[in-house]
């Protein structure tokens, strides 16, 4: 009888709701379940607006009985087009639906809201607030979210950026932790560096696979390219075009190991070949980075000079460089970088690329936790141990226009 009476009164609220004019505002908080006393209602509406004031994205509330069946994420979708909610033609906003009856919830977000609340800052907001929903403090659940929303725009407004983990070690182990806690089977790291310790710590309560980065000490499985193959392939192709010295382009290179193995392939190659060369570490990517390669390319004038970028960011810093040059490469120059994309088979004729195999990279990687978990889950004692392995994915070289001689 209660539910009947519930999604009498769900009903009656839509057609409420679908009787209030185009030109009318909808408000931010829409308690169709009437789960809050009229003042509690009040209240967080004029939270939402304060949390939306002034950011272009407004902060949505739906409390329903239930969806009917459908999809939460899909229901979610439709109420927010059905009821024309958003900030402006972008329509941005974040919306939070509590179904109280099927026991379901979901965040969505449109429009600014995107951008502004990243997959990771959702995820933060949902793992603080779902207990409360599951303890019954649908109030203070409420609040949080729209508290935790107006600190998300806050912070987007002041620095620019979206609140994310980024590359911080320490949000990295706030993730590695709530991953855990959440009782998944295993994990695939990226990691982005500095963190070694609180990755040894997760691969020793479960297993954990490295994609592309290791670890100081080993002892993890890792699937990466041949990055030393790659290196002295590139060195190749700059050496068979005549270059006279050799430059590989680079950021600080203490964060990450694959851009610290690549340096020191090339500082081999160099040594091995006796050839003249040097790192070039670029401080930033801003004009500071820039800066460094124009110096770079005035102290090899004359020379015949060959740069290599370790990654793509570094390559667009080069192209940035080099536009003030014109549309071709200065005469005896040449280049080379990894990671092929697009705008490499058409930058000055062609961008001679060391191209990493991520496809079979990526099943390797699933196919190697796969493996451990199986392990794991089918013996026990010192027979559910893996020795660490490191899987090498061959990359090669794709020869174009800008090492040609």
């Amino acid at each position: 009888m209660k539910k009947k009476l519930f999604s009498l009164l769900t009903a009656l609220v839509l057609c409420l709701l679908c009787a209030v004019p185009a030109f009318a505002e909808m408000p931010l908080v829409m308690d169709t379940y009437e789960l809050f006393k009229p003042e509690a209602t009040a209240e967080l509406e004029q939270k939402a607006q304060d949390a939306s004031a002034g950011h272009g994205v407004n902060v949505y509330l739906l409390t329903v009985s239930d969806i009917g069946g459908q999809n939460v994420r899909e229901f979610a979708k439709d109420w927010y087009r059905d009821y024309d909610l958003g900030y402006g033609e972008g329509k941005s906003g974040i919306l939070f639906l509590i179904a109280l009856d099927s026991r379901d919830y979901v965040t969505i977000t449109y429009g600014g809201g995107v951008t502004a609340f990243t997959d990771y800052r959702i995820a933060q907001i949902e793992d603080k607030i779902v207990p409360m929903l599951s303890d019954g403090t649908y109030y203070k659940a409420s609040d949080t979210y729209i508290e935790m929303c107006a600190d998300t725009l806050d912070f987007y407004a002041e620095k620019g950026a979206p609140l994310d983990s980024g590359n911080d070690p320490a949000k990295e182990t706030e993730s590695l932790t709530r991953l855990i806690d959440a009782g998944v089977d295993g994990l695939v790291v990226n990691t982005c560096g500095g963190n070694d310790e609180a990755i040894a710590a997760a691969a020793g309560r479960l297993p954990v696979v490295l994609l592309d980065r290791d670890v100081a000490d080993g002892g993890i499985d890792l699937v990466t390219s041949n990055n030393r193959e790659l290196v002295a392939g590139l060195v190749d192709e700059l050496a068979a075009a005549g270059c006279e010295r050799l430059c590989l382009l680079t950021e600080a290179s203490d964060d990450s190991p694959v851009r610290r193995e690549r340096a020191e392939a090339f500082a081999d190659e160099l040594s091995r070949r006796g050839l003249a060369g040097e790192v070039v570490t670029l401080a930033d990517g801003g004009a500071t980075g820039v800066g460094r390669l124009d110096e770079t390319m005035r102290d090899y004038a004359g020379k015949k000079l060959g740069l290599i970028a370790v990654n793509g960011l570094v390559f667009l810093r080069l192209t940035e460089a080099l536009a003030q040059l014109g549309p071709s490469l200065p005469a005896g120059l040449r280049i080379a970088t990894f990671d092929d994309y697009p705008w490499n088979h058409v930058l000055f004729g062609g961008v001679t690329t060391a191209a990493q195999d991520t496809l079979t990279i990526a099943e390797r990687v699933v196919e190697r936790l796969s493996e451990r978990i199986d392990v794991v889950t089918t013996t026990v004692g010192e027979a559910a141990k893996l020795a660490p392995k490191r899987i090498e994915i061959p990359g090669h070289i794709e020869h174009r226009a800008s090492t040609s001689r």
